[in-house]
């Protein structure tokens, strides 16, 4: 996520992010509150460092955080990952039924076509992220403990 740097040195934000262990979550909310809109911009620059050493761990922060902030999308993503892992499975016996993942390649490029080659390489990851991300979501589904930035953090429902 980036912001403009004046939102971000504002005392109020830079309190209320210390004291969250989800900065997205909490950007998500203050920008909500404010009445701002959320886009997505490529050219972005990090000010931090990404400092995540650790591929699953991270994903499944992520994913706890999505099942706690939006138990009704993880349900749905619970759906739509088992249809999909299921048409992959039987894909070999009716080809017909990889469909939905060509489809699902076809609409990321287009999405990602103001950024041309740029956008292939991640439209053909979905492939792998969409197991990768139903299996984490399973196994993460009842685990209500992150750790963000060396700290524990117990979540309530």
């Amino acid at each position: 996520m980036a912001f403009k740097r004046d939102l971000i040195l504002r005392a109020e934000v830079m309190d209320e992010l210390s004291r969250e262990w989800c900065d997205d979550c909490t950007m998500t909310r203050i920008i909500k509150r404010k009445g701002g809109r959320i886009g997505f911009l490529m050219d972005a620059m990090p000010l931090n460092i990404y400092d995540e050493k650790d591929l699953i761990r991270w994903s499944s922060r992520q994913l706890i955080t999505i099942r706690k902030y939006s138990p009704k999308g993880a349900t749905a993503y619970l759906l739509a990952g088992f249809i999909f892992l299921i048409f992959l499975i039987l894909s070999p016996v009716d080809p017909i039924l990889i469909t939905p993942y060509l489809f699902w390649i076809i609409k990321n490029i287009i999405r990602g076509r103001k950024y041309g080659k740029l956008s292939i390489i991640p439209s053909l990851m979905t492939l792998f992220a969409i197991q990768y991300a139903l299996f984490l979501l399973i196994y993460n589904w009842n685990k209500r403990e992150v750790v963000w930035r060396g700290k524990r953090y117990i979540l309530r429902n």
